[in-house]
């Protein structure tokens, strides 16, 4: 994984279900691009990855963010997005 930048903004995508499962996110791949060539450095993830390197190196360098991103649907998703949302806020004040 590239190291992390200044303009750094995270987009999260939250678990659909319990059970777990990997599913796109059409509209953070949309805002991604369009940040991306505004020279922001991106980094997409899925809470399906939870446990991979690339998710920790993310949470280590949290507080580089400027803005973090996430998508949610109606059901399990929005708790999901939720906790997540408060795992930020503790690891992040800023953000």
């Amino acid at each position: 994984m590239k190291p992390i930048r200044g303009k750094f903004v995270l987009l999260f995508i939250p678990q659909p279900s319990k059970a777990g499962r990997r599913t796109p996110s059409l509209g953070l791949w949309a805002i991604s691009t369009f940040l991306e060539k505004e020279g922001y450095d991106i980094r997409l993830v899925h809470a399906y990855d939870r446990e991979s390197e690339e998710y920790t190196e993310i949470w280590d360098n949290l507080d580089k963010a400027i803005c973090v991103g996430i998508s949610s649907m109606t059901g399990y998703q929005i708790l999901d997005g939720l906790k997540f949302a408060e795992f930020i806020r503790r690891k992040n004040k800023k953000v």
